[in-house]
């Protein structure tokens, strides 16, 4: 039922604001993504779906394409990252970058942020090491 709800609020944001977010999609203007389905994957244990407290921290991103960067939008994190490539492919934005990780750890790899031009759909992935997370969201022009 929550994600009956969910799919219902998501939708009728698309459709009402449509309009309005047509030109924030066109590679020039920041974007706040919202992430609403993660997936953590990894061999042993296939791909399972991150509950609210463990996606939190995932959940929200900044997109700023002025300064080709992508952050997590809780200040408290500090986590950004340098956008390497943005292109349109199909009628979809896509901005991918790499990351070395934290010294401590084997965590770095690549990453995909895709946003269809129309409606501000969003897919993105981020594989290293052994793991990959996946996730499905929107996005908006970000004021």
């Amino acid at each position: 039922m929550k994600t009956v709800k969910m799919a219902i609020a998501t939708m009728s944001l698309i459709v009402l604001s449509t309009p309005l977010l047509a030109a924030g999609f066109d590679g020039k203007t920041n974007l706040l993504c919202t992430a609403t389905e993660i997936y953590e994957c990894d061999a042993a244990h296939g791909c399972r779906v991150l509950d609210a407290e463990n996606a939190y921290h995932m959940q929200h991103l900044m997109v700023d394409v002025k300064n080709k960067n992508i952050s997590l939008a809780h200040l408290e994190t500090g986590f950004s990252s340098t956008i390497e490539r943005v292109e349109t492919v199909e009628d979809k934005l896509v901005f991918q970058g790499i990351e070395a990780g934290t010294p401590d750890q084997g965590d770095g790899g690549g990453w995909t942020v895709t946003v269809d031009n129309r409606y501000g759909s969003m897919v993105f992935a981020m594989s290293g090491n052994g793991y990959s997370f996946n996730g499905f969201g929107g996005c908006v022009p970000a004021r």
